[in-house]
């Protein structure tokens, strides 16, 4: 689509509108059907949409809810599409990996379950929530994990299809941000914005 520079005189024509869940993400789009993740009430979302009409395709709800007195209600990040498979980071560090088709879960991780972090300590190291949208390369899907004051992590990588951890790396705490995949002096490498640094991992 070529949308014209100048909108007052030649406006883009609006094809549909439809209300959604409170939210702070994008959309991420394949094959006629876009995704992206909303807050109604005690429920956080993953809605899949066709692009043409507006009407939801499929959703899954997992029950949690995000919310702070400066950043709002909602979830932060854009979920990632790859072969099929549609992977989501919540607010609240809960990431899913769900059926393209079909929104079915394949899979649940825990952030915080899996690393002891209070609610309390989520809320003082991230109070915005979790932002970044999950990196997939090869068979791992890589987000930024945080931690406790016990044990912090930068990144943890999953196995795409089962969950399962596959490596942990750096201990700085985590910011807001996306990893992205890039390669660097003929070095492919993962970088990651931390909370008060810049990191490159293998």
């Amino acid at each position: 689509v070529r949308l014209h520079p100048d909108w007052k005189a030649h406006p883009p024509r609006r094809l549909w509108k439809r209300p959604v869940g409170a939210g702070w993400g994008g959309f991420a789009a394949v094959n006629g059907y876009a995704v992206t993740m909303e807050q109604r009430g005690p429920t956080e979302l993953v809605v899949c949409y066709d692009i043409e009409t507006g009407e939801p395709h499929w959703s899954h709800a997992e029950e949690t809810r995000h919310e702070s007195l400066l950043g709002g209600i909602g979830p932060r990040s854009t979920p990632t599409i790859d072969q099929g498979q549609v992977f989501a980071l919540g607010a609240n560090g809960v990431l899913l990996c769900l059926d393209g088709a079909t929104g079915d879960p394949t899979w649940k991780f825990d952030l915080l379950a899996h690393y002891g972090i209070s609610p309390a300590e989520e809320s003082a190291a991230i109070a915005w929530g979790r932002s970044g949208s999950p990196l997939v390369t090869n068979d791992l899907v890589i987000i930024p994990a945080g931690g406790s004051r016990q044990k912090r992590v930068s990144l943890i990588a999953l196995n795409r299809n089962t969950g399962q951890v596959v490596w942990e790396g750096g201990n700085s705490q985590v910011s807001y941000a996306s990893p992205s995949l890039a390669t660097l002096a003929n070095v492919p490498q993962i970088l990651i914005v931390n909370e008060s640094t810049v990191t490159a991992h293998a």
